[in-house]
């Protein structure tokens, strides 16, 4: 069912002006200002994203619904409507989304795991909608918003990360750098996006390719090794797709297999980077120590220019210059000690960077990660067909964290080990299908929608693996963003595989 076979009383004047305010305010809060406003509100877009669908049915409301479609809840009240993959592929979903409820039962969090189960439910059809909605009289279409909201967001974020502006303390003071590995993040997952803008309108395609350029950059300087991880998968990915099309279903299988052998690859991983760990600890600590030796000697030469000063004022009064004297003997002797641990720390920093050197790329972030992929692999085997239930891994990694003392994180940082804590080999099973089903759901796309799309969910899988919660509102909230603005483009792109 589509909107041609949806019968709606006429458009009036006014009802035209109030939904394309709606719509218009709710595509610009999306796709500008929110990717703007991140930079100082970093936990901002879940909200933004609730406002933008209250702005959009605060409109209808004003019209008394006349002209709601309702697309999702009228299509899936049909079962002849779907195509047979895309029927397959939610009926994948709902069977995931139930185990999850499911898990409820045996979950050590059962309140937080309503919450994420309710937030599975929600997203797609609030996502469809909201496309839908914002697909329609819109004075500056999705694609320019996006791109001039891309370029706006990623020449602040060039100013912040090289010090120029501190925009990302307004949110809080203590905001720091890292902060902002959430916008690059974002950044990375629109790259692939913004090449669908058509070529024909030159403002818009320079728009774009600046937007593009300027999010490469904002990438670059930042600290998040993700972020950097997601712009090679991004060309990898769509070079692959866009010279081969046929390889698209093989993104789709070769991450459901590693979700699924993901447990069994963390052994050897782990020998080959305990030893790179070992250099990047050993690198971390020795900085630390010589950091402390000159604070040291700064402070004891601070002490002594004083024990100078006390010696000149206190020269007729012999009592008070021998103390001093004796004082600043003492000092003399603590400086010698001061300036050879400082050698020493340096000496060794030195070594240990010696030995980074021979290490191709920079190793910190990755090996930092194995070892708690190893911890909640140890907790995963203890329940491994059904998990422990959803919301475990916080659970362990939170205020269960005493019972396991190699439970250093709150949260695995890869939600292959945090679906297999949370929903054991059943969850995972029936996420694996949900991917490739996605896969099969799309594959009748045109090679060069073909190539994005796959782009997009190969560079959000990279930094679920290696960054992001499953569950996390921020990633869930950025990974509906992008889908809408997918949903929009598309929409106007050819649906059959190009001649």
């Amino acid at each position: 069912m589509n909107s041609s076979q949806i019968d709606h009383p006429p458009l009036s004047n006014s009802d035209y002006w109030v939904l394309r305010c709606s719509r218009d305010s709710a595509a610009q809060l999306l796709f500008v200002i929110s990717l703007i406003l991140q930079i100082a509100l970093t936990r901002w877009l879940p909200l933004a994203i609730g406002i933008a669908l209250l702005i959009v049915l605060t409109g209808h409301a004003l019209t008394r619904f006349r002209h709601s479609e309702m697309p999702f809840a009228l299509n899936a009240s049909s079962r002849n409507t779907w195509p047979p993959k895309t029927s397959i592929l939610l009926f994948s979903y709902a069977a995931f989304v139930f185990w999850m409820a499911v898990s409820l039962s045996w979950s050590p969090l059962p309140l937080d795991g309503i919450r994420d189960v309710a937030l599975l439910v929600a997203a797609p059809p609030l996502a469809i909608l909201l496309a839908r909605e914002l697909s329609k009289t819109i004075f500056l279409s999705v694609s320019n918003l996006l791109a001039i909201g891309v370029l706006f967001a990623s020449a602040l974020l060039i100013l912040e990360l090289g010090g120029f502006t501190e925009l990302h303390k307004l949110g809080s003071p203590r905001n720091g750098i890292h902060d902002l590995n959430r916008n690059v993040v974002l950044l990375a997952l629109f790259i692939p996006v913004l090449l669908l803008i058509p070529t024909a309108n030159p403002i818009r395609f320079a728009a774009a390719a600046l937007g593009i350029c300027a999010s490469i950059i904002a990438i670059s300087l930042s600290i998040s090794e993700s972020a950097k991880l997601m712009l090679v998968v991004v060309v990898i990915v769509w070079v692959t797709i866009r010279l081969v099309p046929k390889l698209y279903m093989g993104v789709y299988l070769a991450m459901s297999a590693t979700i699924l052998i993901f447990p069994l690859l963390l052994p050897p991983i782990s020998k080959i980077t305990t030893p790179l760990h070992a250099v990047n600890q050993a690198i971390k600590t020795t900085k630390q120590d010589q950091t402390r030796a000159k604070l040291s000697l700064e402070m004891l030469k601070r002490q002594q220019a004083r024990d100078d000063r006390l010696l000149k004022k206190n020269e007729p009064n012999p009592t008070s210059r021998g103390k001093v004297l004796t004082s600043f003997e003492n000092r003399k002797s603590k400086l010698i000690q001061a300036r050879q641990e400082l050698k020493r720390a340096i000496s060794a920093h030195n070594k240990a960077l010696q030995s980074k050197l021979r290490i191709p790329f920079n190793t910190r972030s990755a090996t930092a990660r194995v070892p708690i992929w190893m911890a909640y692999r140890n907790l995963a085997t203890e329940r491994p067909i059904f998990g422990h239930g959803i919301r475990a891994n916080r659970h362990y990694g939170g205020a269960g964290a005493a019972k396991r003392p190699d439970m250093t994180h709150s949260h695995p940082h890869n939600f292959a080990m945090e679906l297999w804590v949370d929903l054991g080999a059943v969850g995972v099973g029936l996420f694996a299908i949900v991917l490739i089903m996605f896969g099969f759901a799309t594959s009748n796309l045109a090679p060069r929608n073909l190539a994005v799309v796959g782009a997009v969910v190969a560079a959000g899988f990279s930094h679920s693996m290696t960054g992001a919660g499953f569950l996390q509102g921020w990633w869930v909230a950025s990974l509906s963003l992008v889908a809408i603005a997918l949903l929009v483009i598309l929409e106007y792109a050819p649906p059959k595989k190009e001649s």
